[in-house]
């Protein structure tokens, strides 16, 4: 009595299963590793998006800036204002122009990548008001609208019926801005230094560093890259940071190359290992007779 075999049909019908199945999982996976395993992300093929950060937002003549904190060239970039026009440059530093004095804006910014959620998030700035100068029933002058550390002479004109008019100027400079201090995000280290990310990096800040060993260097989104140091050694890298009409300051990080690695234990070729177990597999004999 034979025995019942599938037909050719249901042998197809199988492979074609198993090579479905296997071809979910191949894209599942490709698209999983795309998405650097997001178990977070809301859908499984896309992985969480770029929610954009800002820091405080500077008044200019017509308009403002404000430098995206989090910004990231590998995703596209669009902002939008309720007034003026905006642009983003390369760095993440949002311009709004065109408004008029005290006039303010919000500015719409959305973040695109393949793979991954569109996000956008909104920031709001004024531009500055125009140099004002007022006096008061006691004679106190009172001058708004500068910028910090901006200078100004005010000009008092006197006039009474019968009598010569008079004139007089008097200068005077508004308060110093405050300092921006660097804050550093945690270094990574490289094989012959280290790199540290400022997390409270501004454009509109000149920005210079300096090292105690090596060479360092900042690029235009605050990427700290330090250079030159032999394995293991270590460094302060220090930012100092300046803008007219604001203090100075600077703060440092310190961090150390990639240490020399252990000098690995030398393998026994695979010829060593056979000549090893014949000499083995003698004096095993010999102790046998013996």
């Amino acid at each position: 009595m034979s025995k019942n075999r599938p037909s050719i049909t249901s042998w197809k019908a199988l492979y074609g299963t198993f090579a479905g199945v296997a071809a979910y999982i191949s894209v599942a996976s490709a698209r999983a590793e795309t998405c650097l395993l997001d178990a977070s992300a809301i859908d499984p093929v896309l992985c969480d998006g770029l929610d954009p950060q800002f820091e405080t937002p500077s008044s200019t003549a017509n308009g403002f800036t404000v430098q995206v904190s989090n910004y990231d060239g590998s995703y596209s970039w669009l902002v939008s204002t309720t007034v003026g026009s905006a642009t983003i440059s390369g760095t993440g530093l949002i311009t709004v122009t065109g408004l008029a004095p005290v006039e303010g804006a919000t500015v719409t910014v959305s973040t695109s990548k393949i793979n991954h959620t569109s996000q956008q998030a909104e920031v709001s700035g004024s531009a500055l008001s125009i140099p004002t100068a007022t006096i008061s029933g006691t004679g106190l002058i009172t001058v708004t609208g500068l910028a910090p550390g901006e200078s100004a002479t005010v000009t008092a004109v006197t006039t009474r019926t019968g009598y010569n008019a008079g004139t007089a100027d008097t200068s005077g400079v508004a308060l110093t801005g405050s300092a921006l201090t660097p804050t550093f995000a945690t270094p990574t280290t490289t094989a012959d230094g280290f790199t540290v990310q400022v997390s409270n990096y501004d454009a509109n800040f000149t920005w210079s560093v300096n090292t105690t060993a090596g060479s360092a260097t900042i690029s235009g989104t605050g990427l700290i890259t330090v250079t030159g140091l032999a394995p293991g050694e270590s460094a302060t890298v220090s930012a100092v940071t300046t803008r007219t009409g604001y203090n100075a300051s600077t703060a440092s990080a310190s961090a150390s190359s990639v240490a020399v690695p252990p000098t690995p234990v030398p393998l026994l070729p695979i010829w060593g290992v056979a000549a090893l177990s014949g000499l083995l597999a003698v004096l095993a004999k010999q102790l046998k007779k013996k």
